[in-house]
């Protein structure tokens, strides 16, 4: 109930029930679950959680407010006989889906992992599933979590000593991939949406929900200014630099986005925004930020249109959070230890764009293709970058590279197709490639969109549980970090 973001969440009112109670009856329709714990807090503002846990039927045991993983420990402690699994269920994911829990603990019993997440390297919407572990693996995590990020961030003792747990990432199929899509309750626009998406759910068999709600998303009809047939007053979703005369911003479904320019530590960056005015519980800020500092000669609607497929499935979600340009690298940080080392990425900078790039130069390169990877290159100096070309090697497009970024973040190009964590390799034609990944520049508008695209967060996850499977502790596809940023079934 303290919550610093939206207090009083957990009892806002939900259909004809609260956040709380929406979860615990979701999470009860997991046939797979013998029992459900409420574990709460000793605070006094979370008097009212424990009574509505009691008229909901549901044990409650309460424990210290920053001490998740002892709270966790004394809702099992309470059970006769002790669980074999145990679901961390967090009730500000009041829409989990119950067949997305289930595949979890099937999943977790067939592969006899310690736990299995859907939350690193995620492909599902965010608060579809719940993290699944053995009751032994709490105890581990009981016995060695002595930092506060550990004992308040439970898993991640174990994302944070990979070599000591057998970890799995949930996949979900192409069906359910929608990461972009977010049932967590952290903030208004949050509610806003949860409310929104419950409503439209109702009536749904549950069993049906998962797919129906994403096929809602997908078929949301989205009007870009200057580009495509259809009128703004027929779409779900408008995207443009100004909106027609008379046109009203609350009247799609899915909201009006409008091009601005935004002041951020990093310097001035173009963006979205909700246009004015705007329905209850959309945010007035940013809710897209352009990685690159844009160039004077490129037009507001030149902009919208190099940038507009890359936040268009977060925008399907609405209403969308309101970006804060810190917050990324903040939150990695504050839910890992110091020294803490991770399957994956190498820091939080790298989860948002590789380490390297690999470009390649040829005479049949589009001045356009080079112009637009250098301005994204810019904004991001901490990137190496490798050059190659064959015998149609461009020496005049390499200097143009050198010039603009520097000699110093070039690195010698080994010819190898590159990590999957770590690299993405650019085609003379724009063809896209990390790993065995490949898409079009077309479709993914910049690098940092196709990085963190859902085919990506699948194939990374792949990866790690093939490697998991077949016993290796690193191989090309991994790399450690050095830096980072409750139900039971029997």
């Amino acid at each position: 109930m303290g919550s610093s973001r939206f207090p009083g969440k957990m009892l806002a009112r939900l259909g004809d029930s609260t956040v709380l109670g929406t979860a615990l009856a979701r999470v009860r329709a997991c046939t797979s679950i013998d029992e459900v714990v409420l574990a709460t807090t000793e605070e006094s503002e979370d008097d009212a959680l424990a009574a509505h846990g009691e008229e909901l039927g549901v044990p409650v045991v309460r424990g210290s407010s920053e001490d998740v993983v002892g709270r966790m420990s004394a809702a099992v402690a309470s059970l006769d006989p002790p669980p074999d699994l145990i679901v961390r269920a967090c009730a500000d994911n009041p829409l989990a889906m119950p067949s997305v829990v289930e595949s979890a603990i099937e999943e977790l019993v067939e592969t006899g992992a310690d736990l299995i997440t859907p939350f690193e390297h995620a492909t599902y919407p965010f608060g579809y599933g719940f993290v699944v572990m053995t009751a032994e693996t709490l105890r581990r995590i009981d016995r060695g979590a002595r930092s506060a990020v550990h004992r308040e961030h439970v898993e991640n003792y174990c994302f944070d000593h990979p070599a000591d747990f057998t970890i799995r990432y949930q996949v979900a199929p192409e069906e359910l991939t929608f990461p972009e899509l977010c049932l967590s309750l952290d903030w208004e626009a949050d509610f806003a949406r949860i409310r929104i998406l419950h409503e439209r759910m109702q009536g749904v068999p549950l069993e049906d929900q998962a797919a129906r709600l994403i096929e809602d998303l997908r078929a949301a009809r989205v009007f870009v200014e200057g580009r495509g047939d259809g009128e703004p007053e027929d779409a779900d979703l408008v995207l443009a630099t100004r909106l027609p005369d008379g046109f009203d911003p609350a009247k799609p479904r899915l909201g009006a986005v409008v091009a601005d320019t935004f002041a951020t530590a990093a310097g001035p960056r173009r963006g979205l925004r909700y246009a004015d005015p705007r329905p209850p519980g959309f945010p007035a800020g940013a809710v897209f930020l352009d990685s690159a500092a844009h160039p004077e000669r490129e037009t507001p609607l030149a902009f919208l249109h190099r940038v507009a497929g890359a936040p268009t499935a977060k925008l399907l979600a609405a209403p969308a959070r309101e970006v804060r340009a810190e917050e990324p690298a903040a939150a990695a940080e504050a839910k890992c230890d110091a020294g803490a080392e991770r399957e994956g990425f190498a820091g939080p900078n790298q989860a948002r764009f590789p380490a390297r790039v690999v470009l390649e130069l040829a005479a049949s390169t589009e001045d356009d293709l080079l112009e637009h990877l250098l301005e994204e290159l810019e904004a991001h100096p901490e990137t190496r970058v490798s050059l190659h070309g064959g015998e149609d090697f461009d020496p005049r497009a390499a200097a143009e590279v050198i010039r603009r970024l520097g000699a110093s973040r070039l690195v010698p190009w080994d010819g190898s197709d590159g990590a999957i964590f770590e690299e993405v390799c650019v085609a003379a034609d724009g063809t896209l490639r990390a790993g065995t990944s490949e898409a079009e520049l077309a479709t993914w508008p910049s690098l940092s969109a196709f990085w963190g695209s859902p085919e990506l967060r699948r194939a990374r996850a792949e990866a790690l549980n093939a490697e998991a499977r077949e016993g290796r502790s690193a191989s090309p596809v991994a790399s450690r970090t050095t830096s980072r940023g409750s139900a039971t079934s029997r």
